[in-house]
C-alpha cells in the first residue's frame, strides 16, 4: 500500500507520537503567519518542522535533495521519547516531489530568499533550507577558510633556513609509512595562515605541534634578533573541553623536556633539537576555547571578536572534531589578520553534539580537491620529503595543502588488536565486513595477542533489562569493578584517588535505559557499596574489605563526580571529573603529623591553569554534576584511560554509530572491553554519522 502524503494534520500526529517536539510545531507555526495571507503553506510548515527537527538532531540544514524517493518518518532510525511502540501501527507517509517542494517554498518571498542578503528566517541554498543564522555561519566559516589556506603568514622563513631547521626538527628516521608527514605539516604551516592535522590516537598531531612550535619559536627569535626586538611570540592553546586542554598540556610540556636519551641509554625519539633559549620560551599553557574567547554566562557575545581580536601570533586548537560550526565561525571572527589557525584533530571520531562536522568537511574537500604543483615541489625542495598528487580530479586548491592526514598509529600499529579493529571499523561498509569483524573478535577475545599491546576482548550481551529477564553478566561485572577500581578504593587522599580513578572507567553509548549510563552508575555503586544481589563477601574480599558507605546519602566517601554544566564562578566546566572525600583526609595527606583534620566532605578537582593545586568544594554549593563511574562516550572525547568496558545498548540505535565505536575502543591504552548485543554491535559496524551540511560544497567554491 503506497503510503499517503504528508500533511499538516499528519505532522500534528507524528508531534504526539513523540517525532516532533513542542519546539518543532512551534516554529514552523510562527514561520507559517510569515507568509502571505492566501498562499498555500502547507510545503512550508512541513519543511519548517522538518528543519526545526533537524537542526536539534545537529544538522546544519534540510538537505531537501537528500529526501528523494523517501518517506517519512524511518521508525527504525528513531531514538528514545516515542510515544508508540514497536509493531503498533506506526505511519509513514510520502514526502512531496523535490522539485514542486523546492518551487513552493521559492514562492514565499516573505519568509524565503536564496541568500542571506535577504531578510528572511530561512534561506534556501540550491536544494538545502537553513535557518538565515546557519547558512550566514557556513558562507563565512568557509570564506575564511578558503582565504587562510591561501594567505601566507606575517613572516615566512627563508628557503636555505627553513631547509636546514626542517632536516634539524625533524631528523631522518625509519618509517613504517613514508613520507614524514609530520615534517610535511609543519612545512604546511609554515607556508599558510592555515593547518589542518587529523589523525587517529598515537599518530603523533602533539609531537608534530610540540616541533613545530619549536620551529616557529626560533625563527621568531631569529628575525627578533635581527630586528634588535623582545617582542616574543604569541601563541594560544586551547581544546573544546577541560580535560583535552589538560591532556594537550601534558603533551606538548613531556615533548619539550624530552632528553635526548631514555634512561635506559637508548636514543630518544621524542626528543626535539632545539636551542635552550627556545626551550626555555616554549611555556604556552592550554586552556578550553570558550575561556581563550572569553564567554560569558550573561552575554551571547564574547570578549574577543573581530573589533577585539585575540593577542596571539599562532592559535592552536586540539580535538577539532569536537568543534561546532558556531563555534569555529566564534573562533575564525575572533582571529587576527595574518595570524595562524592549527586545527588538530581526528576525523573519524565522534562529531560534536551541536550542529556541524567541520573538521570532517575541510578534510573531506581538501581531499577532492587536491594538492598545488608548488606545494608539492616544496615538499620535495625544503622537506626532502616527495610525495604524489592527490585528489578526485578538482582543480587544485590551497585547501588541500593545508590539510595533512597522519596514519600510522604509534600507539595502535595495525598489527595490534586496537589498530586492527579500529581500521577495520572505519573501513567497513556492509554487512559482510561487520560478520568478518564480529568473528575476528571472537578470536582476539578467545586467543589474547601480545601482552605488550592494547588488548580488545568482546563479550556478547541480551536485550535487557538489567533487574528481569536477560541481564547484563553482573558477576563479571563485579569482578572488573573489584579488580580495576580496588586501588581507587583504597586511595587515602584526593590526589591518589584522582589519580587512580583516571585508570579504568566504564563507557556508555546513552544515558538513559538499561545500558545506559544512569543505570550503570546505579549498578556500579550498588555493586561496591556491597548493597546489590551479587556475593556481598566477594565483594569484601575483592575490595580488600573497603565498601562505599553511601547509605542514603547524596555525597558520600570516594563517591566521583563529573560536571554537566558550566560554572564560570567557580571555574568549574562541563566535563570536569572530581572525587567526593573527607577533608580530614586531604589534611593528612598534604599538610603532615601535625595537621589538624577537619569535619566534613569537599568535592576535590584537578588543579587549572589559573590554580594549579588541588582545589576542594562544598559538594553543597557544586553546579549540576552526576556520579562518573560510567559516562558517555561523547564525554569520553579528549581523555584516555588504562582500560576501558564499553557497553552498547541491547538494540541497535540512530546514536550508536562507527564513529562512537571508533572512539569508545581508541580512548584506552591496555584494554578494551566491548559488551554488545550482537545486532547492536554490527549495525554500529555499518552505520556512519549522518550530518546535513553544505559546508564541504562551499569551501570547494572556486
Amino acid at each position: 500500500m503506497t503510503p499517503q502524503l504528508i500533511s499538516t494534520q499528519a505532522i500534528y500526529a507524528l508531534h504526539k507520537h513523540g517525532i516532533f517536539s513542542d519546539l518543532d510545531i512551534k516554529f514552523a507555526e510562527f514561520i507559517r503567519r510569515f507568509a502571505a495571507s492566501g498562499d498555500d503553506t502547507e510545503s512550508l510548515f512541513l519543511a519548517a518542522a522538518l528543519l526545526s527537527r533537524a537542526v536539534d538532531k545537529s544538522h546544519i540544514c534540510l538537505d531537501i535533495g537528500g529526501l528523494v524517493g523517501t518517506t517519512f518518518p524511518d521508525w527504525t532510525r528513531e531514538g528514545q521519547g516515542l510515544t508508540v511502540p514497536a509493531g503498533a501501527g506506526r505511519p509513514v507517509y510520502q514526502l512531496p516531489a523535490t522539485d514542486l517542494w523546492l518551487s513552493q517554498l521559492q514562492g514565499h518571498r516573505g519568509v524565503v530568499s536564496d541568500s542571506i542578503d535577504g531578510r528572511t528566517p530561512l534561506v534556501l541554498h540550491e536544494d538545502r533550507l537553513y535557518l538565515h543564522r546557519y547558512r550566514r555561519y557556513e558562507k563565512e566559516v568557509a570564506g575564511r577558510l578558503r582565504q587562510l589556506a591561501a594567505t601566507e603568514p606575517a613572516t615566512v622563513p627563508d628557503s636555505s633556513w627553513l631547509r636546514n631547521a626542517l632536516a634539524r626538527v625533524f631528523p631522518q628516521q625509519d618509517l613504517p609509512l613514508p613520507p614524514n608527514w609530520q615534517k610535511i605539516a609543519a612545512l604546511a604551516a609554515v607556508r599558510s595562515c592555515l593547518t589542518v592535522i587529523s589523525g587517529g590516537p598515537g599518530t603523533g598531531k602533539t609531537s608534530a605541534v610540540a616541533r613545530l612550535l619549536s620551529l616557529l619559536e626560533e625563527h621568531h627569535q631569529h628575525r627578533q634578533q635581527s630586528a634588535a626586538s623582545e617582542a616574543s611570540l604569541r601563541v594560544l592553546l586551547a581544546a573544546p573541553t577541560g580535560k583535552a586542554a589538560a591532556r594537550l598540556n601534558e603533551s606538548i610540556a613531556q615533548a619539550v623536556a624530552a632528553k635526548p636519551v631514555t634512561e635506559d641509554g637508548a636514543s630518544n625519539p621524542l626528543y626535539i633539537d632545539m636551542p635552550p633559549e627556545v626551550r626555555a620560551a616554549i611555556q604556552v599553557r592550554a586552556g578550553t576555547i570558550h575561556r581563550m574567547l572569553g564567554t560569558s554566562p550573561k552575554s551571547i557575545r564574547c570578549r574577543h571578536d573581530s573589533k577585539n581580536p585575540l593577542d596571539a601570533d599562532v592559535v592552536i586548537i586540539d580535538e577539532a572534531s569536537m568543534i561546532p560550526l558556531p563555534l569555529m565561525h566564534r573562533v575564525l571572527e575572533a582571529l587576527p589578520e595574518r595570524a595562524s589557525l592549527i586545527l588538530l584533530g581526528d576525523m573519524n571520531q565522534l562529531t560534536s553534539v551541536e550542529p556541524g562536522f567541520v573538521l570532517g568537511d575541510i578534510c573531506r574537500a581538501a581531499a577532492a580537491a587536491g594538492r598545488t604543483a608548488g606545494f608539492i615541489d616544496a615538499c620535495r625542495e625544503l622537506a626532502d620529503e616527495p610525495i604524489e598528487p592527490s585528489g578526485s580530479g578538482l582543480e587544485p586548491l590551497p585547501l588541500a595543502d593545508a590539510c595533512i592526514q597522519l596514519t600510522y598509529s604509534w600507539r595502535f600499529p595495525p598489527d595490534s588488536p586496537v589498530g586492527e579493529i579500529s581500521a577495520a571499523v572505519n573501513a567497513a561498509d556492509d554487512t559482510a565486513t561487520a560478520d568478518a569483524i564480529l568473528q575476528r573478535l571472537t578470536e582476539l577475545t578467545d586467543t589474547p595477542a601480545d601482552s605488550g599491546q592494547a588488548q580488545v576482548t568482546y563479550r556478547q550481551i541480551e536485550t535487557p533489562s538489567l533487574r528481569t529477564g536477560s541481564k547484563l553478566p553482573d558477576s563479571d561485572l563485579r569482578d572488573l569493578l573489584l579488580a580495576r577500581l580496588e586501588p581507587y578504593l583504597a586511595a587515602s587522599t584526593p590526589d591518589e584517588a584522582l589519580a587512580a580513578f583516571g585508570k579504568f572507567r566504564i563507557l556508555c553509548a546513552l544515558n538513559r535505559g538499561a545500558f545506559g549510563v544512569y543505570e550503570l552508575n546505579s549498578l556500579a555503586e550498588a555493586i561496591l557499596s556491597g548493597e546489590h544481589e551479587s556475593d556481598r563477601a566477594a565483594v569484601e574480599a575483592g575490595a580488600g574489605g573497603r565498601l562505599l558507605a553511601r547509605g542514603r546519602q547524596t555525597f558520600y566517601e570516594h563517591r566521583p563526580i563529573i560536571v554537566t554544566r558550566n560554572h564560570y564562578g567557580l571555574g568549574l566546566f562541563n566535563g570536569d571529573i572530581g572525587v567526593v572525600m573527607s577533608a580530614a583526609s586531604a589534611a593528612a595527606g598534604g599538610a603532615g603529623d601535625e595537621a589538624e583534620p577537619e569535619i566534613g566532605l569537599r568535592a576535590y578537582f584537578p588543579g587549572t591553569e589559573r590554580d594549579p593545586g588541588l582545589r576542594d568544594f562544598q559538594p553543597e554549593l557544586l553546579p549540576p554534576h552526576e556520579t562518573a563511574f560510567a559516562m558517555t562516550v561523547h564525554k569520553s572525547q579528549g581523555s584516555q584511560f588504562e582500560e576501558v568496558l564499553l557497553v552498547l545498548p541491547g538494540t541497535p540505535s540512530p546514536v550508536v554509530t562507527k564513529e562512537l565505536l571508533y572512539t569508545g575502543i581508541t580512548r584506552v591504552s591496555r584494554a578494551v572491553h566491548i559488551w554488545s548485543a550482537e545486532s547492536t554491535l554490527r549495525q554500529a559496524i555499518i552505520t556512519p554519522t549522518q550530518r546535513d551540511t553544505g559546508l564541504r560544497d562551499e569551501l570547494l567554491e572556486r
